[in-house]
């Protein structure tokens, strides 16, 4: 699959809690797939059953509680397949 235009079918949703890394990655991937931004763990959990992303971008910074549960629920739902990436942001100095 190349993705040199968008591609209507591709789902993404980011989580990230930190607004101009959600922006910025919201910027690049809404060029190539439809993607909707969350910046709760709560909002995720909530837009899962009916957006069925194709792919999740994680903000790994997430309590690893609140990750395992999403990755639970995401998992347990039917007619899901999903895939998972857990982000963070590298600053150099």
């Amino acid at each position: 699959m190349s993705l040199t235009r968008k591609d209507q079918t591709l789902k993404v949703l980011i989580v990230e809690d930190e607004v101009t890394i959600a922006r910025n990655l919201f910027s690049i991937v809404s060029q190539y797939a439809t993607v909707k931004m969350v910046h709760t763990y709560e909002d995720a959990v909530a837009i899962l059953p009916d957006y069925k992303p194709s792919l999740i971008l994680l903000d790994v910074n997430l309590e690893a509680v609140l990750k395992m549960e999403l990755i639970l629920r995401r998992n347990t739902k039917k007619n899901t397949n999903s895939k998972l990436f857990l982000s963070q942001p590298i600053l150099m100095a």
